[in-house]
């Protein structure tokens, strides 16, 4: 049951990857269509409606191109809602045969039906649409027949005014529905072009702050889109500095969702925990901590406990690279891997100098970097930030707490102090899962060191165990494995032929076919292989150890060193043994030529059951699309 909105395009312009206006509403249905190729999937089902909000070029762009992609697969025609004033420019402008086809004069393939419909629709319209979604226009102020559209579900309602002008028509709208729980409107401009945006019809954050203090329903939300990405960075800015969005609300970006019901948009309001609390959050916590090796994992925990101590929205561990100057994170609650200078904002700056932070006006400390803010559309409003220090009291981080959720939204000096004693307890946690994905990584390097030692003397190509490593990868994910789990198996793969270092040259090099006698030492590299790692407790070399001796064991049994057959040969061995095998047949030999990839395609199918695990094979090509951007990524030079 769909459960709330998707804007698959939140842009005023295009620049690099942003999307202009254009959001999913059901799986069929969308408003506007500047972003229906890149928001779209491949396997999504079909677009069937687009309701319109006006006839400019951002808000309409992919339905031309849309079609022309979709219309062999289409089965019934894409309809395009609108005004009279929008229906006719589509029709006289772009559906005129000159600039674009007339594809509301075009049958569908093997049909009567034509591939384009219009319909000219007024505001007070309303439509029912699937799962329970209703679709109301509602008059614009922008251009002549321009629509906004109020979206409901039940009793909650979103208000997408599309591009708008400050109009009393907006808040009059708002202060007598009640369904309106959410508004999501046009900032296309910073305050000092109030001119340019009352000439084109858009909103300024002055103008929008101002027209916001009217409304009765002050409880209503607010989320901005259509920044113009010239000016995009002024405007969050301007955003920050004069305080206009509160609690839950936030600048769109393309992918945001919007859910009906308000409070799953994220955590409002909560309770200060009590001391007690505080300190059953630590003890409960640096249980786990003390017990974590992934450093990763570490940080997760970490970051989840500091959020809870002093009620963040966010809370975000940086970790010092000295060696490249940097700040790193993988956590983030919600915000991609980033790396900053070291120094760089206030994170940085904790990390350098070894003060702990208590910033509740960020915006206006010129410590404070916005470059996050700028990219993910998120608004500070309050930091903490402190040190971590290891045993020796170097600095090795920092924590980072972002927006106090209480109804202070302010941090204090006892969120500080209870912050200081997480960061005593768990620095050591930290500088031990250091130290063992540091011993871990050496793993790694060795394993591949030792792999292309090995892959060098067979004359095997280059990238063979890259590839081979990567493709492990994609099909365990595919049969169900943990990323962890389907991690070890990339990491492991590439010990597949580690014995054949023991093969003599003559053999291992022979450009001809083999003897039987010759086979038989060849096929001794599996048993050697295995021999060789089977002694390590290393979760790692024990993966290399399986893979090395059952990757060349086949499904119905006829395969060696063991003759397994089945599901008694292991399931890293099994995944391994495809990845090897179709890189393999793919890749020039001393001994061969590369095959072309429809009579690899052909060759798996018919080892389906035979050689190759029945499962495998079809997680292979449900998958290929991803496993040949990898043999593209590491293709010989």
């Amino acid at each position: 049951m769909a459960s709330g909105i998707r804007f698959l395009g939140s842009s005023g312009g295009r620049e690099g990857r942003s999307g202009t206006t254009c959001v999913r509403v059901t799986p069929s249905v969308a408003i506007d269509a500047g972003n229906l190729l890149r928001g779209f999937k491949e396997e999504e089902p079909l677009l069937e409606k687009i309701f319109l909000t006006h006839a400019h070029l951002d808000h309409l762009v992919d339905i031309p191109f849309w079609l022309d992609y979709h219309y062999g697969k289409m089965k019934r025609p894409l309809c395009v809602y609108g005004s009279k004033e929008t229906i006719k420019t589509l029709r006289e402008k772009l559906f005129d045969g000159s600039l674009w086809p007339s594809f509301h004069e075009i049958n569908l393939l093997g049909s009567s039906e034509k591939a384009l419909c219009f319909e000219a629709i007024s505001a007070g319209d309303r439509f029912l649409l699937e799962e329970g979604v209703s679709l109301e226009a509602i008059k614009g102020e922008h251009t002549e027949g321009s629509l906004g559209y109020i979206i409901q579900k039940e009793n909650q309602a979103i208000y997408f005014t599309s591009d708008t002008y400050d109009s009393p028509l907006i808040w009059e709208l708002i202060d007598h529905r009640p369904e309106i729980k959410q508004v999501v409107i046009d900032l296309s401009f910073p305050s000092r072009f109030a001119k340019l945006a009352k000439s084109s019809a858009h909103l300024t954050p002055k103008l929008l702050q101002e027209a916001r203090a009217q409304l009765v329903r002050q409880e209503v939300l607010f989320h901005l889109f259509h920044l113009k990405p010239a000016y995009r960075e002024e405007i969050i800015q301007e955003v920050g500095a004069i305080g206009l969005l509160r609690s839950r609300e936030k600048i769109l970006a393309d992918g945001a969702f919007i859910p009906f019901d308000p409070a799953e948009l994220f955590e409002g309001h909560r309770e200060e925990p009590t001391k007690e609390e505080i300190l059953g959050i630590i003890f409960e916590c640096v249980g786990k901590i003390a017990q974590e090796r992934s450093l990763e994992r570490l940080l997760l925990l970490m970051a989840g406990m500091a959020r809870q101590i002093v009620t963040a929205d966010r809370c975000t561990i940086w970790m010092i690279d000295r060696e490249k100057g940097e700040l790193w994170t993988k956590i983030a609650h919600g915000i991609d891997a980033i790396k900053i200078p070291l120094g760089s904002g206030i994170a940085g700056y904790v990390a350098q100098k070894g003060e702990t932070l208590v910033i509740n006006d960020p915006y206006n400390d010129p410590r404070f970097n916005p470059e996050v803010d700028k990219k993910t559309g998120y608004l500070t409003r309050s930091i903490i930030a402190l040190p971590i220090f290891n045993s020796e009291g170097e600095i090795i981080g920092a924590y980072q707490a972002i927006n106090k959720m209480t109804l202070s939204q302010g941090f204090s000096q006892e969120d500080a102090k209870y912050l200081t004693l997480a960061a005593t307890y768990t620095g050591s946690a930290l500088e031990s899962a250091m130290l063992y994905a540091e011993i871990e990584e050496t793993q790694k390097e060795i394993i591949y060191t030792m792999a292309e030692i090995g892959e060098s003397r067979s004359k095997e190509t280059g990238f063979h165990v890259k590839r081979v490593a990567e493709y492990s990868k994609i099909l365990a994910l595919g049969m169900g494995l943990s990323e962890l789990e389907a991690e070890l198996v990339k990491v492991a793969s590439p010990m597949h032929d580690i014995g054949k270092v023991a093969i003599p040259d003559a053999i291992l090099k022979k450009p001809g076919k083999l003897t039987e006698e010759e086979f038989e030492v060849m096929k001794s590299h599996s048993r050697l292989g295995y021999e060789t790692l089977k002694h390590s407790n290393r979760r790692i070399l024990k993966a290399a150890a399986a893979i090395a001796h059952e990757h060349h064991e086949k499904w119905n049994g006829t395969g060696y060193p063991q003759g397994k057959k089945g599901e008694d040969i292991h399931l890293y061995g099994r995944i391994v043994a495809l990845a090897d095998v179709f890189d393999a047949l793919g890749s020039d030999r001393c001994y061969k030529k590369a095959w072309e990839l429809e009579r690899i395609y052909a060759l798996l199918e018919e080892e389906k059951g035979r050689h190759f695990d029945p499962r495998l094979i079809e997680v292979f090509f449900e998958n290929l699309e991803e496993i040949l951007k990898v043999r593209e990524m590491y293709k010989e030079v």
